[in-house]
Protein backbone atom coordinates (compact mmCIF):
# COMPACT_ATOMS: atom_id res chain seq x y z
CA UNK A 1 0.00 0.00 0.00
CA UNK A 2 2.87 2.13 0.53
CA UNK A 3 4.66 1.72 -2.80
CA UNK A 4 0.79 2.99 -4.17
CA UNK A 5 1.08 6.48 -2.43
CA UNK A 6 5.01 6.50 -3.87
CA UNK A 7 3.79 6.07 -7.14
CA UNK A 8 0.71 8.32 -6.98
CA UNK A 9 2.87 11.13 -5.59
CA UNK A 10 5.38 10.99 -8.32
CA UNK A 11 2.63 11.03 -11.17
CA UNK A 12 1.39 13.95 -9.12
CA UNK A 13 4.64 15.79 -9.88
CA UNK A 14 4.69 14.68 -13.32
CA UNK A 15 0.98 16.13 -14.46
CA UNK A 16 2.35 19.28 -12.65
CA UNK A 17 5.51 19.49 -15.10
CA UNK A 18 2.78 18.92 -18.03
CA UNK A 19 0.31 21.39 -16.90
CA UNK A 20 2.85 24.22 -17.80
CA UNK A 21 2.96 23.20 -21.22
CA UNK A 22 -1.14 23.62 -21.65
CA UNK A 23 -1.37 20.25 -22.50
CA UNK A 24 -3.88 18.20 -21.12
CA UNK A 25 -2.30 15.19 -19.80
CA UNK A 26 -4.06 12.05 -17.88
CA UNK A 27 -3.15 9.29 -15.74
CA UNK A 28 -5.60 6.28 -15.75
CA UNK A 29 -6.36 3.79 -13.10
CA UNK A 30 -8.00 0.95 -12.76
CA UNK A 31 -10.01 1.47 -8.85
CA UNK A 32 -10.54 -2.05 -7.48
CA UNK A 33 -6.32 -2.21 -7.25
CA UNK A 34 -6.06 0.86 -5.00
CA UNK A 35 -7.54 1.39 -1.60
CA UNK A 36 -10.64 2.95 -0.81
CA UNK A 37 -8.53 6.48 0.78
CA UNK A 38 -6.36 6.11 -2.54
CA UNK A 39 -9.05 6.37 -4.58
CA UNK A 40 -11.17 9.34 -2.97
CA UNK A 41 -7.43 11.36 -3.28
CA UNK A 42 -7.42 10.05 -7.10
CA UNK A 43 -11.36 10.99 -7.97
CA UNK A 44 -10.49 14.38 -6.53
CA UNK A 45 -7.56 15.27 -8.90
CA UNK A 46 -9.32 16.74 -12.44
CA UNK A 47 -6.17 14.77 -14.14
CA UNK A 48 -6.45 10.88 -13.14
CA UNK A 49 -9.43 8.90 -14.76
CA UNK A 50 -10.53 5.30 -14.52
CA UNK A 51 -10.11 2.57 -16.71
CA UNK A 52 -11.51 -1.08 -16.76
CA UNK A 53 -8.91 -3.94 -17.16
CA UNK A 54 -10.71 -7.37 -17.94
CA UNK A 55 -8.44 -9.69 -17.43
CA UNK A 56 -7.79 -13.43 -18.75
CA UNK A 57 -10.43 -15.13 -16.43
CA UNK A 58 -13.21 -13.18 -17.52
CA UNK A 59 -12.49 -14.22 -21.55
CA UNK A 60 -11.07 -17.72 -21.49
CA UNK A 61 -11.79 -18.79 -17.48
CA UNK A 62 -10.37 -22.69 -18.98
CA UNK A 63 -7.36 -21.14 -20.39
CA UNK A 64 -7.78 -23.16 -23.51
CA UNK A 65 -6.24 -20.17 -25.67
CA UNK A 66 -9.57 -19.45 -27.29
CA UNK A 67 -12.33 -16.75 -26.22
CA UNK A 68 -15.20 -17.89 -24.45
CA UNK A 69 -17.90 -16.09 -26.53
CA UNK A 70 -20.84 -16.52 -23.80
CA UNK A 71 -18.19 -15.49 -20.98
CA UNK A 72 -17.04 -12.65 -22.69
CA UNK A 73 -20.65 -11.03 -23.56
CA UNK A 74 -21.96 -11.88 -20.49
CA UNK A 75 -18.97 -9.85 -18.35
CA UNK A 76 -19.03 -7.00 -20.98
CA UNK A 77 -22.80 -6.44 -19.82
CA UNK A 78 -21.86 -6.82 -16.23
CA UNK A 79 -19.16 -4.10 -16.44
CA UNK A 80 -21.43 -1.68 -18.69
CA UNK A 81 -24.72 -2.67 -18.21
CA UNK A 82 -25.82 1.22 -19.59
CA UNK A 83 -24.86 0.36 -23.35
CA UNK A 84 -24.40 4.14 -24.13
CA UNK A 85 -21.60 4.44 -21.52
CA UNK A 86 -18.35 6.34 -22.25
CA UNK A 87 -15.71 4.27 -20.69
CA UNK A 88 -11.96 2.81 -21.99
CA UNK A 89 -11.82 -1.19 -21.53
CA UNK A 90 -8.04 -2.44 -21.69
CA UNK A 91 -8.64 -6.49 -22.88
CA UNK A 92 -5.69 -8.02 -21.23
CA UNK A 93 -5.97 -12.04 -23.05
CA UNK A 94 -2.21 -13.71 -22.43
CA UNK A 95 -3.49 -16.77 -23.61
CA UNK A 96 -1.78 -19.37 -26.46
CA UNK A 97 -3.63 -16.63 -28.84
CA UNK A 98 -1.62 -14.15 -27.27
CA UNK A 99 1.40 -16.63 -27.59
CA UNK A 100 0.96 -17.25 -31.58
CA UNK A 101 1.08 -13.62 -32.17
CA UNK A 102 4.06 -13.02 -30.87
CA UNK A 103 5.59 -16.19 -32.34
CA UNK A 104 4.38 -17.01 -36.05
CA UNK A 105 4.59 -14.70 -39.16
CA UNK A 106 1.49 -12.49 -40.11
CA UNK A 107 1.06 -15.61 -42.92
CA UNK A 108 0.83 -18.17 -40.81
CA UNK A 109 -2.51 -19.98 -39.86
CA UNK A 110 -2.16 -19.97 -35.97
CA UNK A 111 -1.41 -16.52 -36.20
CA UNK A 112 -4.42 -15.38 -38.58
CA UNK A 113 -6.36 -17.20 -36.14
CA UNK A 114 -5.32 -15.38 -33.39
CA UNK A 115 -5.67 -12.09 -34.54
CA UNK A 116 -9.22 -13.25 -35.30
CA UNK A 117 -9.57 -13.81 -32.10
CA UNK A 118 -8.57 -10.26 -30.74
CA UNK A 119 -10.46 -8.93 -33.71
CA UNK A 120 -13.33 -10.45 -32.52
CA UNK A 121 -13.52 -9.27 -29.25
CA UNK A 122 -13.24 -5.78 -30.07
CA UNK A 123 -15.62 -6.10 -33.07
CA UNK A 124 -17.48 -7.63 -29.90
CA UNK A 125 -17.51 -4.76 -27.52
CA UNK A 126 -17.93 -2.14 -29.96
CA UNK A 127 -20.98 -3.48 -31.39
CA UNK A 128 -22.40 -3.96 -27.62
CA UNK A 129 -20.78 -0.59 -26.05
CA UNK A 130 -20.19 1.63 -29.16
CA UNK A 131 -18.92 4.44 -26.98
CA UNK A 132 -16.58 2.50 -25.14
CA UNK A 133 -12.70 3.07 -26.05
CA UNK A 134 -11.17 -0.44 -26.45
CA UNK A 135 -7.41 -1.30 -26.00
CA UNK A 136 -5.27 -4.55 -25.91
CA UNK A 137 -2.76 -4.89 -22.96
CA UNK A 138 0.28 -5.83 -24.94
CA UNK A 139 -0.26 -4.68 -28.39
CA UNK A 140 1.29 -3.81 -30.20
CA UNK A 141 3.93 -5.72 -29.96
CA UNK A 142 7.41 -4.62 -28.99
CA UNK A 143 10.54 -5.77 -30.20
CA UNK A 144 13.95 -4.64 -28.32
CA UNK A 145 16.26 -6.94 -31.02
CA UNK A 146 16.21 -7.28 -34.30
CA UNK A 147 16.53 -10.92 -34.33
CA UNK A 148 12.91 -11.22 -32.57
CA UNK A 149 11.66 -9.58 -35.22
CA UNK A 150 10.60 -11.92 -37.76
CA UNK A 151 10.76 -10.12 -41.58
CA UNK A 152 7.30 -9.94 -43.52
Amino acid sequence: MHKNYSIVFLLFFCIKLQAQKNNPFYIYYDPPRYTDSLQQILVKQKNFKTYTIMVQAFIDPQNKGEVDKKTFINNINKFYPDSLTSAILCLDLENKAYDNLRSYNKKNKFFKNAAAIFIWMVKTVKTMRPNVKVGIYGLPLRFYYSQSKEAD
